[in-house]
């Protein structure tokens, strides 16, 4: 609303962008965790630029706070992975994922527990930030506190954002032929060449 305001809104814009970018492109967990921090931290800012306006900076507030939440369960499942598959490096992680399903083991193996419940752990994070239900409780506030331009950006730009970075995530873990990858092929009948 003020013009000399213009220059610290274009650079959280830029910013939110930019860590969009290092979120859908990162090879590594932690990388992943900066981008989408970096692309979260400048939404919460411009959710709440309209100064002087309760509704504003109330919805700031709950999405920080949502936003904080979701980053701590994303974080830790993060180091649950790297843990214990012993790397963060997702197609190296892709591998150590295979053979340890390999084993035959299935979810009576506490290691096999623990990896599918890190990797469901990122996903509540990757989850907020596309609005999934039950982690969608951010949005109404968020978009009615934030002007028209924010709630564009943020509904458009972010969903965009994370699905690819779900979509990343997902195809990393599973690797080129990873054994969940091949079962969903052989029953649909698809070969992956």
């Amino acid at each position: 609303p003020d013009n000399e305001d213009g220059p610290d809104f274009y650079t959280l814009l830029l910013g939110g962008t930019i860590g969009m970018l290092v979120a859908t492109s990162a090879n590594h967990l932690l990388m992943i965790f900066v981008g989408v921090e970096m692309m979260s931290v400048p939404s919460y800012a411009m959710v709440g630029f309209l100064k002087g306006r309760k509704l504003s900076s109330e919805a700031s507030l709950k999405y920080v706070i949502y936003g904080a939440g979701a980053a701590g369960v994303m974080l830790y499942g993060i180091s649950l992975l790297a843990g214990m598959l012993g790397t963060a490096n997702l197609p190296e992680m892709a591998g150590r994922l295979n053979l340890i399903l390999a084993s035959g083991a299935g979810m009576a193996d506490p290691t096999v527990r623990t990896v599918v419940l890190a990797a469901l752990m990122v996903l509540v994070g990757i989850a907020f930030k596309l609005s999934i239900v039950p982690f969608h409780f951010w949005c109404p506030d968020a978009f009615e506190g934030a002007s028209a331009e924010v709630g564009g950006f943020l509904s458009v730009a972010s969903k965009a954002a994370a699905f690819g970075l779900l979509v990343r995530f997902c195809v990393a873990l599973m690797g080129h032929n990873g054994p969940m990858l091949t079962e969903i092929n052989f029953s649909l009948g698809i070969g992956l060449g």
